[in-house]
């Protein structure tokens, strides 16, 4: 499979989570794990893509440390991480956290 438009991080196909639907067998839909979701929209530095961020972090459906460690697995120039990271602890201080 070749990825054109998305940045993310490394490893992202071993994390696929299978999206079932009995309705629409057979189904082998793969969805990306919700932590290399957000990191990815978080590369774009888009403000909808922040306010998502900040949304699954405040309903605790992903987890910032996670989302820090898949920063680092970003295959992105240091100042690209750097500014990743900043985004997703900014994403944590808007959801109340930190």
């Amino acid at each position: 499979m070749t990825l054109a438009t998305a940045v993310l991080p490394g490893g992202w196909r071993d994390r696929l989570v299978a999206f079932e639907r009995p309705d629409a067998e057979p189904s082998h839909a793969r969805c990306l794990e919700a932590h290399d979701l957000v990191v990815a929209k978080l590369v774009t530095n888009r403000e909808k893509d922040r306010e998502f961020a900040t949304a699954l972090i405040g309903a605790q459906l992903v987890d910032v440390r996670t989302l820090l460690d898949r920063v680092a697995l970003l295959d992105r120039p240091e100042a690209v991480r750097a500014r990743v990271r900043r985004a997703v602890e900014s994403c944590a201080r808007a959801a109340g956290l930190g």
